[in-house]
């Protein structure tokens, strides 16, 4: 099976699970769009 192309929007307030799940999506072929740490930081960098 052929791995799914995606753009990520990768939200985690735990430092260790941000960069992990970054890495790890980054490696499975994904391309990370955008990472935040906060709910409210991400709610910001939302085109309104």
């Amino acid at each position: 099976m052929a791995p799914i192309e995606a753009k990520v929007f990768f939200v985690d307030d735990e430092r260790s699970h941000h960069e992990l799940g970054r890495v790890y999506l980054e490696q499975a072929g994904h391309q990370i769009v955008e990472t935040a740490r906060t709910v409210e930081e991400a709610m910001a960098k939302i085109p309104t």
